[in-house]
């Protein structure tokens, strides 16, 4: 039986053609590149935007670019005009319900992979949890290029940090990246382990950051 228009729109059957499933759940291959942004805008604030010198992050409330998922389509020739994408950072929600993290990162990926097929760069954006979720949370990256972590909202709540901050030498151990922008507070705790590895550190703070008066240091080593 053929899917119908609407579950085809549901699942985002349309775009998976041509996809390389990779890892342990077959999920869409993002590419690596070794593009690094000059400049990076939120997806909401893209859409309004006249210059399109930079590179459209998603490291935003998920109701500001929701409606990428439901009409990809719709943005694809919008973002074709900037610089590159750094992948979608729809809501991992971490807790019991494995199968909700899965769908989240999948469509993640999902959107990535499919933008680069239609000639978009993307720098790919993982979310780990606890080590029980790193063999997927990791996995569908091509190793060896530029990623991108967002460290604002993750490292407000002891438990959260704590997370985030033992997830960073296993991105090192696995992906392997030629470099690692950084989007929020660029901590010490953030820097170290990605010193330590020689891995350059391109930071780009958010609106929360600059308010306390930190600023941004780009290709820091």
């Amino acid at each position: 039986m053929r899917p119908t228009p609407d579950i085809n729109r549901f699942f985002h059957l349309d775009l998976l053609a041509g996809r390389i499933p990779s890892g342990p759940l077959g999920m869409p291959l993002v590419k690596r590149t070794q593009s690094v942004p000059k400049r990076i805008i939120a997806f909401d604030e893209a859409l309004r935007a006249d210059s399109h010198d930079a590179w459209v992050h998603f490291f935003e409330n998920d109701d500001k670019f929701i409606r990428l998922a439901r009409r990809p389509w719709h943005y694809l020739e919008k973002l074709k005009q900037f610089e590159g994408v750094i992948m979608p950072d729809f809501t991992v929600f971490w807790g019991p319900d494995l199968h909700l993290q899965i769908q989240s990162m999948s469509l993640n990926r999902t959107i990535a992979s499919w933008l680069q097929r239609n000639g978009v760069d993307v720098i790919a954006n993982p979310r780990w949890g606890t080590p029980e979720t790193y063999d997927w949370a990791f996995s569908a990256i091509e190793p060896g290029g530029i990623c991108a972590i967002g460290a604002e909202g993750c490292v407000q709540k002891p438990r959260e940090r704590r997370v985030f901050l033992e997830g960073i030498p296993e991105l090192i151990r696995r992906l392997k990246p030629a470099g690692v922008v950084v989007y929020g507070s660029l901590q010490d705790s953030v820097q170290e382990p990605l010193r330590t590895a020689e891995i350059p550190i391109y930071h780009f703070p958010s609106r929360t950051t600059v308010a306390h008066g930190g600023g941004g240091r780009r290709g820091t080593d």
